[in-house]
């Protein structure tokens, strides 16, 4: 059983009520709220001295544990100062080392989504908590972690406005901030006009009509409206003749040289149609060839190399040479996720994540948000990254986004049956998942990827990333022989000492030894102080009545403030005849 206490807290109503460290376990954080509210109340005391402050409020802790360390050195921590008594409970308290672990907990932290005020903020806050020790950040050293993890947007607007020549550090903040600030409005400003621009790009479905439906007027002069005609089902043998003479399924012409879904035609009327013949498929029109299709691909600019993210293929899902048949390929297919584990500095054990497989893209990608859970080092691109989203050019012209750092990691299955190669992972903003698995990935670890089963299969060692197998349960062995048996746990259990009768009696001799010293001693003891063992406890009535307690005042001559409480006129009258009933009462 895993025992962890909760975390210490300061309570303290106001400045001039006594501070309270109530239980819990004790942290840097905490200490120093600790000293703070201490300070305070002790300041806000007149006529209390700096030798005194200790004495004050050292019975504020509530804690069994501070609450002995006290009781057991007094008379020392009485006579230290508020300084001193504080350094002591950090030596005492806090882990070893926990300077450098705060330090450099500290130093991991970015900007992430954060405006540079709030972060900016967050750092000086818990710097507070290092005053008076070796790993104190001073202004310059704020200054430079400032600086080096800050957006890269809003970097290289400190650079263009010159910010970095401000030598005040104050000054310096204030112009970052305004700088962060007019950064965060162009993108919103950005990301307006790209949503402005996605529906305006988008066409508008315009629903096809027959141009060979009859208008003919209705004989009937009743205003009843009529039952639509449907349209009959095709056949086995009607299916077999489009196919075979390359017809559409929708408007039911053969040789269109076209499909279902682009038919311009429409359904056919109704009231003509009349069932497919063969001889109707020899008196059409003859087939034509239709231009090729394309291929569109959405790339990764400003690269040496242009990397191909998807290539789609608009008209090559019923080509002219297949037959058109009822069932169509899916939409859409489930996506390969990669349930596993990832560990880092920031966290004591890994935690499970979703990756997500795809073979479409150059490179591995890491959600910003994962980057600071982890805690992870981050390291420079050589050459930042330019990515453009996956749409036409009209749209994605304004839609750039740079990509300039990466982090190295390595990820494990659930079942820690297998671990990946280290691989270095681009931090992207906005990742619609917390970790996207290119091609380098694939590569690095010889992955095969098979979209039908599907399946992600490591060839060095055949584990399935996507179906791991379960734990194989071992299978009952038949019962040998007792002969067997026996010889086998002669030959495999330990062998055991015969008992010692010698080493037995020994220790009882020791035992009924240390029993007897026992007696003689406690006898001993009651003869020297038989005066405080008497053989009958004396009634109450033959006790003393002169004497009952004697109490020691640390100091006699010290006046007691008497506290006066306010009491409502319409009681006043009522108390004032209560308590002299009491008083004559006795």
């Amino acid at each position: 059983m895993v025992l962890k206490l909760s975390t210490a807290s300061v309570e303290q109503a106001s400045s001039k009520s006594a501070p309270l460290l109530l239980l819990g376990d004790l942290t840097p954080s905490v200490l120093h709220d600790w000293r703070e509210s201490c300070e305070a109340y002790c300041y806000n005391i007149k006529d209390l001295k700096p030798e005194d402050y200790v004495k004050k409020i050292a019975y504020g802790m509530r804690d069994p544990h501070l609450c002995d360390w006290y009781r057991a050195k007094r008379t020392a921590i009485n006579v230290m100062s508020l300084e001193e008594y504080i350094k002591e409970m950090s030596a005492r308290f806090l882990r070893p080392g926990w300077e450098d672990d705060h330090h450099d907990t500290l130093l991991l932290v970015t900007q992430g989504d954060n405006t540079f005020w709030d972060w900016a903020n967050h750092i000086q806050s818990e710097n507070t908590t290092l005053l008076d020790t070796h790993r104190h950040l001073s202004d310059d050293d704020i200054r430079k972690h400032l600086n080096t993890h800050m957006h890269p947007e809003t970097k290289l607007l400190c650079k263009d406005e010159k910010a970095n020549q401000v030598t005040k550090f104050e000054d310096w903040l204030e112009k970052v901030c305004v700088l962060d600030e007019r950064c965060q409005a162009e993108e919103c400003r950005l990301l307006r006009v790209l949503q402005r621009s996605r529906f305006a790009n988008k066409p508008l479905s315009h629903t096809a009509t027959s141009s060979t439906i009859s208008h003919t007027p209705s004989r009937s002069t009743s205003s009843a409206p009529t039952k639509r005609p449907i349209l009959p089902k095709l056949t086995d043998d009607e299916k077999a003749l489009l196919n075979k003479y390359h017809g559409c399924y929708k408007c039911r012409r053969f040789n269109a040289n076209h499909t279902s879904s682009s038919c311009p035609n429409g359904f056919p009327n109704t009231k003509t149609y009349k069932t497919l013949m063969e001889a109707d498929a020899m008196c059409g029109p003859r087939p034509t060839a239709g231009p090729k299709p394309t291929a569109v691909a959405a790339i990764i600019g400003d690269v040496p190399e242009d990397i191909i993210a998807a290539i789609v293929m608009p008209s090559a899902v019923l080509d002219d040479e297949e037959p058109d048949t009822d069932e169509c390929v899916p939409l859409s297919l489930r996506l390969l996720h990669f349930p596993c584990t990832i560990g880092g500095p920031a966290i004591e054990a890994p935690i499970p994540i979703t990756a997500m497989l795809d073979h479409g893209s150059g490179m591995m990608l890491i959600s910003e948000s994962l980057t600071q859970r982890l805690g992870l080092w981050r390291f420079r691109l050589p050459t930042p990254r330019c990515v453009h989203l996956a749409m036409d050019s009209e749209g994605a012209s304004d839609s750039c986004i740079s990509l300039s750092e990466c982090v190295k990691i390595s990820v494990s299955s659930l079942d820690q049956c297998w671990r990946s190669r280290v691989v270095r992972a681009v931090v992207m903003p906005g990742l619609c998942c917390d970790l996207l698995c290119g091609l380098t990935f694939q590569s690095w670890n010889h992955l095969v990827i098979d979209a039908e089963k599907p399946s992600a299969v490591d060839q060095t060692c055949g584990y399935d990333l996507l179906n791991p197998m379960p734990a194989s349960r071992s299978v009952p062995r038949t019962h040998a022989p007792q002969a067997n048996v026996r010889s086998n746990v002669d030959m495999t259990a330990e062998r055991v000492k015969p008992f010692d009768v010698i080493s037995a009696v020994r220790d009882r001799i020791d035992t009924l030894t240390l029993h007897e010293q026992l007696s003689a001693l406690d006898a001993e003891f009651k003869t020297t102080f038989a005066d405080l063992f008497p053989d009958d406890i004396p009634h109450v009535t033959r006790l003393p009545t002169n004497v009952y307690h004697r109490i020691r005042l640390k100091d006699p001559n010290k006046l007691i403030a008497g506290r006066q409480y306010s009491c409502p006129k319409k009681y006043r009258d009522a108390w004032h005849t209560l308590l002299h009933q009491h008083f004559d009462a006795g």
